[in-house]
């Protein structure tokens, strides 16, 4: 491990993800063979921001979302299912 990677670790926040209470929801989770791009809101102890990224698994209620983050590295949250959009196009 680098000194940027303990670095970058030490010092970028982390998301506040959805609690063990929060994630028993209803269904089975469902892992897509190819994660589809979208957009969600995912809260940090400092702000909620709107991260592009990919759907890693999700049932009827909650998602797992993975992003990256400024500096290298990506990040993942539990985030509820509301909390996600599909990202619009740009016109051509």
């Amino acid at each position: 491990m680098t000194w940027k990677a303990v670095n970058a670790f030490l010092t970028h926040p982390k998301p506040i993800t959805l609690t063990d209470e929060e994630l028993r929801s209803e269904g089975e989770t469902t892992e897509p063979a190819t994660p589809p791009r979208v957009k969600a809101w995912v809260r940090y102890p400092e702000a909620t921001v709107e991260v592009e990224g990919r759907v890693l698994a999700f049932n009827e209620r909650v998602a797992l979302v993975e992003y990256g983050v400024l500096g290298g590295g990506t990040q993942r949250a539990w985030v509820w299912r509301s909390a996600v959009t599909n990202p619009r196009r740009e016109a051509p």
